[in-house]
């Protein structure tokens, strides 16, 4: 599976120096790195059949500040990689807090 997350982030031009996977179920997996310009990174891939609704946004964001207390660590650059699609409201709520959506197949 991380061989895969990181073909995804070579595709987009995202080199990372570290990467570790910190917490996984069945349908999301979420990843931390640091970067070749020394930013960390929180990497979410969402593998589901229904789409992103705003409440799983919220969990999302949720988790996010979470992960970012239980580290100790300011992580600027949010990356949610999803193949099931993802709603309006969802999709500008992430944005909006400076997340990087991308699909894959």
């Amino acid at each position: 599976m991380q061989s895969k997350i990181l073909n995804l982030l070579v595709n987009k031009g995202i080199l990372l120096k570290t990467f570790i996977e910190l917490k996984s179920s069945k349908k999301i997996k979420i990843y931390y790195g640091v970067d070749l310009n020394l930013n960390r990174r929180l990497i979410f891939y969402i593998d589901k059949k229904t789409k992103i609704y705003k409440k799983s946004a919220n969990e999302i964001l949720n988790l996010s500040t979470l992960i970012q207390s239980e580290k100790n660590k300011i992580i600027k650059k949010h990356i949610l990689f999803q193949n099931c699609g993802i709603s309006k409201d969802a999709f500008d709520i992430l944005v909006k807090n400076g997340w990087n959506i991308y699909e894959f197949n």
